[in-house]
Order: C-alpha cells, then sequence, then structure tokens
C-alpha cells in the first residue's frame, strides 16, 4: 500500500501542470494599449540611431508606426500576450524598398536581385518581434524580416533570401516643453 501511495505522489509530481512564467498576467483585448500607450515614442533598429515612431489606437487595436526617416519602415499591430512586460508585433513593411528589389519588373534578374513573383513576396513579408519592457520603459526585442540578395553582389548569377535578426528597441519620447 505505501509503494501504491509513493508512485501515485511521484506520478502527480511528474504530471503537474507547468507553472507560468511569473510575473503572469492575462492578455487582454487592450493590453497593448495599457502595457504601451498611444502617443510618440523613438525607435531603433540595430545599431541606428532612435527615429520618431508613434503608437496608435484604431479599431480598439494599438499600433506601432516606424516612419519614412527609418531605415526600415513599417507599421504593425501590437498584439497581448499572458507575460506581464511583453508584447508581440506583428506587420509589414509600408516602404519596401529597403529590402526588396525596386528597379522595373523587365529588369530582375539582369540589372537587380529577384524575380517579379519575389518582388511581390518580398514587399507583403510579415515583420514581428517579441518585446520585453525594461529599464526606464524601453521596449526590446528581436525583429525577424528579411531581404533579397544577389548571388555574389551580381544580379545574374541569381538571388537569395538574407534573414535577418536585429535589435529593435522602442521608449518613450522625451516630452517638448
Amino acid at each position: 500500500m505505501l509503494r501504491i501511495i509513493a508512485l501515485a505522489a511521484l506520478l502527480l509530481t511528474l504530471f503537474a501542470p507547468p507553472a507560468p512564467a511569473a510575473p503572469y498576467e492575462p492578455g487582454k483585448k487592450d493590453t497593448p494599449a495599457k502595457r504601451m500607450p498611444a502617443g510618440d515614442y523613438l525607435c531603433s533598429l540595430g545599431s541606428y540611431r532612435y527615429k520618431p515612431c508613434t503608437v496608435s489606437a484604431r479599431d480598439g487595436r494599438s499600433y506601432l508606426t516606424v516612419t519614412a526617416g527609418a531605415r526600415f519602415p513599417f507599421e504593425a499591430q501590437l498584439l497581448p500576450t499572458d507575460e506581464k512586460g511583453q508584447l508581440v508585433l506583428l506587420g509589414a513593411p509600408t516602404d519596401p524598398d529597403a529590402l526588396c528589389p525596386t528597379c522595373p519588373d523587365d529588369q530582375l534578374g539582369v540589372e537587380c536581385a529577384g524575380d517579379v513573383a519575389e518582388k511581390a513576396a518580398c514587399a507583403a513579408q510579415p515583420v514581428h518581434a517579441s518585446l520585453r519592457k525594461g529599464k526606464n520603459g524601453v521596449w526590446t526585442g528581436e525583429l525577424l524580416h528579411y531581404l533579397v540578395r544577389a548571388v555574389d553582389g551580381v544580379p545574374k548569377n541569381g538571388w537569395y533570401r538574407l534573414g535577418l535578426t536585429e535589435r529593435f528597441r522602442v521608449k518613450p519620447a522625451r516630452k517638448k516643453k
């Protein structure tokens, strides 16, 4: 009988549900607006300087817009998570010229890398990141996206997608006096 009790205790320990990551706060529809309120922010991608960006609310959702002055402009919805101090960013480029083939379709594969289908796919690629809130209200994460490159720098040699993981930071802009 003692063995059965010990076995039952062992099984309960082995199959107990994992404890949630601390601190835990159930994500809700309004979570992004509470964690990163609408307003002016500064965003930095990789080693580049902070550039103006904004968080806005539309249709009950929160959006982060990285403007045209940035190296990689995009707009992304901020999604709730169940972890306190975390948001997920999911969006698309608003000006994909920095990442995607920009020459006319008839010059693709000759003057610049890619083909017509890749040009369209690159412009519509998803951009995503998981952001965590750190010190002084700075949100930090890794932004995932790709760019199209020519093999050996020569478009006639073909092309490939280069996946990029770049540090992305968002911090509140200082209020002007």
